[in-house]
């Protein structure tokens, strides 16, 4: 019997990391599987993001939720944890999920987990005074 994907977990973060406009956090999705032997598919894992209006997006370039990292992983034959680094430009509530999407465009959602990004703190501007 092959192995078969039965669906995708958010392994990171398991709460809200709660970080500042510029901070990072990881995030992580793993495959679940039935069966063994040879892989019988593969599937492609897609990190996303949304604001609670159930308008989901990969997390990529710079609007909401963003990183550096390969986005989605492709071709996936592995119940490896795979993890990306995640940052912010913006404030704001987000929700964060895994998406896998198999050869035969199955797809598959994890749990979401609600992360907070607080604006930066202000820097107090010195001003110093010349005179008389």
């Amino acid at each position: 019997m092959a192995t078969n994907i039965t669906g995708v977990s958010i392994t990171k973060p398991t709460e809200d990391p709660n970080i500042q406009v510029s901070g990072n956090f990881e995030m992580g999705g793993q495959i679940a599987t039935a069966g063994g032997g040879g892989w019988g598919e593969s599937g492609d894992m897609y990190f996303q993001w949304d604001q609670g209006i159930a308008t989901w997006l990969d997390i990529g370039g710079s609007n909401g939720l963003n990183t550096e990292d390969t986005n989605p992983i492709i071709g996936l034959q592995t119940t490896n944890e795979q993890t990306i680094t995640v940052g912010s430009g913006v404030s704001g509530i987000f929700n964060v999920r895994v998406k896998l999407i198999e050869d035969d465009l199955t797809e598959h959602l994890s749990s979401s987990v609600e992360v907070t990004v607080n604006p930066a703190p202000s820097v107090p501007v010195v001003r110093k005074v010349c005179g008389v």
